[in-house]
């Protein structure tokens, strides 16, 4: 598993993006279960091969049974679990970073966090970009569309920006399954946004919640 030194080492996307989702999850209930790395890797982080994607690439699957979920991600791929969150960090880096996708839970109002639905996070996460972040500019939404999730409606953000003299592109899906808000998101250098566009898409239709949890 990634050790504190091999987390410093994927800058840019991968930082930026996990600043972002921590502003948003301030005052949200932490999942203080995703501190415990031996739990997590012995009971909580189970991996199984899974068939390969259109694309030829090999998947794995996280699961996680405490939080109900599972997603697929490349096998070639380095996991960093952290608080309420899990990145996904391609094997090639680019001069902007390495390209991520994150899987973000947030807790909803109504079990102890800030957010009552998916337009709330997705409002706040423009705010964030827009006015509270001075290295970032050029904000731009492509797109906005309804989108589903494992059988949850939801919403998809398309949104492109400038960050440290480079242009990223993001997108993110958000729906709720029971307690939790899911937040899907994939962040790439522009120039190179579509060289790992198919793992989030991929990603996003084999992610799955287990259990009717509520």
């Amino acid at each position: 598993m990634q050790t504190e030194d091999v987390k410093r080492r994927y800058i840019i996307p991968m930082v930026f993006g996990v600043l972002i989702i921590n502003v948003l999850v301030s005052g949200c209930t932490q999942l203080a279960e995703y501190e415990n790395r031996s739990k997590i890797h012995s009971t909580e982080y189970v991996e199984k091969n899974s068939e390969a994607g259109s694309s030829g690439r090999n998947y794995t699957s996280y699961t996680n049974n405490e939080f109900n979920f599972s997603i697929d991600y490349p096998g070639d791929w380095n996991v960093v679990p952290m608080k309420s969150k899990i990145t996904f960090i391609s094997p090639n880096r680019y001069e902007g970073g390495h390209i991520t996708l994150t899987l973000q839970l947030l807790s909803s109002r109504d079990s102890g966090g800030t957010y009552n639905s998916v337009d709330d996070v997705i409002s706040d996460l423009l705010v964030q970009y827009r006015e509270h972040n001075e290295n970032v500019s050029n904000v731009s939404v492509i797109y906005e569309r309804e989108e589903m999730l494992s059988g949850s409606k939801g919403k998809e953000l398309n949104i492109s920006y400038n960050l440290y003299g480079m242009n990223y592109t993001q997108t993110q899906i958000v729906a709720r399954g029971g307690k939790f808000f899911y937040v899907i998101m994939y962040i790439a250098q522009s120039e190179h946004y579509n060289e790992y566009a198919d793992v989030y898409e991929y990603s996003k239709r084999h992610f799955r919640l287990i259990n009717n949890y509520s």
